[in-house]
């Protein structure tokens, strides 16, 4: 085993969380030796810099760990394609780019809970403002709301039903808002995106790793490096160290290293004796409760079931895994979109040189470029109410709150992207987009925002999924199933709106892009083709299933049991894993 010199502070995972700390770690003293340790490659592929290279790096093997889930019930069994990051900025470097602040409420709650003002809104607003400026968040550089029809009318539709009729901008200002009030987040308009002046994405990476920060000689960053466990002393109550191979280029060689802390002058030989160091966590929702469970810290008798040595009897690590989960409506149009134009030899040139000469257009598009956040259910602000916020970069709202602010606080969020898709195929320039399909449509989508379904990390034994299941375990609640019931009716109200009468076709239908997102089905519907004139379709097991141009067709009044229905068929994750905060997990910290 080759070992390398020691640090005092080991970070693992360089992604929106581990960057930020190796850069701020690195710069407290020139003294403190930090080593940052990613399992993926560096993100220097084009891919990761042209904002709409998010077709190609996720599910795609070179910078994505390409998780699948466990089949999830209340999704009529489905496995769901799960992609996390496995680059250099981690997913940051391969999301959907999307900023939005997160709701006043969910900071005032946690630091009325943790007792720390330091989680209070106001505390963490000049926090978000100075990320914003490193990050380069802005409005969305293609213009759609003015060169878009179907764009344009779910902004009117939204304002329709009573959405953000305090703005009057085609800009979402709710996305910065809600951070300061939550009931603020209540609008509709295009989403500020980690996309700078240049045209390219913003990733953790690119602002927190520079090529400055890179030369610190107190900071070293290895690549490819997969960290197989953590070190503990002979006591087994400190870490102290870690233990990684290094994959280089195929067929190149794999290394093994052993890291530990300099407490003043040790060598690596002395790791157990010495101290003053720590291993900080950085490896996601995912990654950081799957290091601690092969490494022993977890629930003792699951673990030795296993047979792993426990190290410390943690139950809670892994658990309480929350995510926001999407409802997918895709519809024909009487308009064009984004489907056209990448089917077109002429629209791509028209893209390429939009691109190229100032910077903007769909090749620096978020897959959903406009949305609006409302209330929904009871009390709602229209039809069924309205939205809520995704917590920050992709964080899962929290569960608790202040009572008149959350009262009137966004709930749902709806997005709208025009575009749909049967396949994760990549096509065109550079395999930037994917094989869209060749007819015009678009989709909406409805986040639930506050989930209370909660699910779980645990080991794979046989090595498969990267060795680890994962089960979001959405819609297992009653109150979930009345939430995605609220959305999908808000959903149909918004089709319902004078606004999108003249966009969608609510005669031939068109299946949602649940089933292109899933790993597996017990239960998915086949695929509509351009020809099609009915308004449902069959699964694969003979049941007949909405659509959302059927429910469209159903009217108002459509039975809440059709709703609930077309949800578990339609429904995936929207990406934003988060672990939940337990008091068993301290004295440990997970970023």
């Amino acid at each position: 085993m080759n070992h390398l010199r020691n640090f005092h502070c080991i970070v693992v995972g360089a992604g929106s969380s581990g960057s930020c700390l190796a850069n701020l770690l690195s710069s407290s003293s020139s003294q403190l030796r930090v080593l940052l340790l990613e399992a993926g490659p560096k993100d220097s592929s084009i891919f990761t810099k042209l904002p709409v290279g998010y077709y190609n790096t996720q599910m795609n093997p070179h910078f994505d760990y390409c998780y699948n889930t466990e089949h999830v019930g209340g999704l009529q069994g489905r496995s769901l394609q799960y992609p996390r990051g496995r680059v250099l900025g981690g997913s940051s470097s391969v999301n959907g780019m999307l900023w939005v602040r997160g709701q006043s409420d969910d900071f005032d709650t946690w630091s009325h809970t943790l007792n720390d003002t330091t989680w209070s809104s106001s505390a963490c607003l000049p926090r978000f403002q100075e990320l914003e400026k490193i990050l380069k968040v802005g409005p969305a550089r293609c213009n759609m709301s003015s060169t878009d029809l179907g764009v344009r009318a779910f902004i009117d539709a939204a304002r329709e039903t009573g959405v953000g009729r305090h703005n009057h901008s085609h800009n979402n200002e709710g996305a910065y808002l809600g951070a300061e009030q939550s009931h603020l987040q209540n609008d509709v308009g295009m989403l500020p995106v980690t996309v700078g002046p240049n045209g390219l994405r913003t990733s953790a990476s690119t602002a927190f790793l520079t090529k400055e920060v890179l030369a610190r000689p107190n900071l070293t960053v290895v690549t490819n490096a997969t960290v197989d466990r953590l070190l503990f002393d002979a006591s087994q109550t400190q870490c102290i160290g870690v233990e990684y191979t290094v994959k280089g280029g195929a067929p190149g060689p794999v290394t093994a290293h052993t890291v530990g802390f300099d407490g003043g002058g040790g060598d690596v030989g002395e790791v157990g004796k010495v101290g003053g160091g720590e291993v900080v966590l950085a490896s996601g929702a995912i990654g950081s409760p799957h290091l601690l469970l092969k490494s022993g810290i977890g629930d003792a008798a699951t673990l030795q079931q296993q047979g792993i040595s426990p190290v410390q009897h943690l139950p809670a690590v892994g658990q309480y895994l929350q995510d926001h989960c999407q409802i997918k409506a895709a519809f024909r149009t009487k308009v064009p979109t984004l489907n056209n134009r990448v089917n077109s030899t002429f629209g791509m040139f028209q893209m390429a040189l939009e691109f190229a000469s100032a910077r903007q257009g769909p090749l620096t598009m978020s897959p959903t470029p406009v949305g609006a956040f409302a209330k929904v259910g009871t009390g709602g602000t229209g039809g069924t109410g309205g939205t809520g916020g995704t917590g920050g970069t992709g964080g899962t709202g929290g569960t608790g709150g202040q009572d008149a602010d959350r009262e009137a606080a966004p709930n749902v969020q709806v997005l709208y992207g025009p575009w749909t898709s049967r396949s994760r195929q990549t096509v065109g320039m550079l395999q930037l987009f994917r094989l869209l399909d060749p007819f015009s449509a678009a989709a909406l989508t409805a986040i639930q925002l506050r989930p209370t379904s909660r699910g779980s990390v645990t080991l794979n034994l046989d090595g498969a999924n990267n060795g680890v299941n994962i089960n979001p375990n959405f819609i297992s609640t009653a109150e979930d199933e009345q939430s995605v019931i609220d959305n999908v009716r808000f959903m149909c109200t918004l089709g319902h709106t004078e606004a999108m009468r003249p966009i969608i076709d609510t005669i031939n239908p068109v299946n949602s892009e649940a089933s292109s997102l899933s790993a597996s089905l017990s239960s998915v519907a086949s695929s509509s083709s351009s020809t099609t004139t009915t308004t449902t379709t069959t699964t694969t097991n003979g049941e007949a299933v909405d659509t959302f141009t059927s429910l469209l067709q159903a009217g108002p009044t459509v039975q809440d049991e059709r709703l609930l229905k077309y949800a578990s068929h339609n429904g995936t994750t929207v990406y934003h894993p988060v672990g939940e905060y337990h008091q068993w997990l301290v004295p440990y910290a997970l970023c």
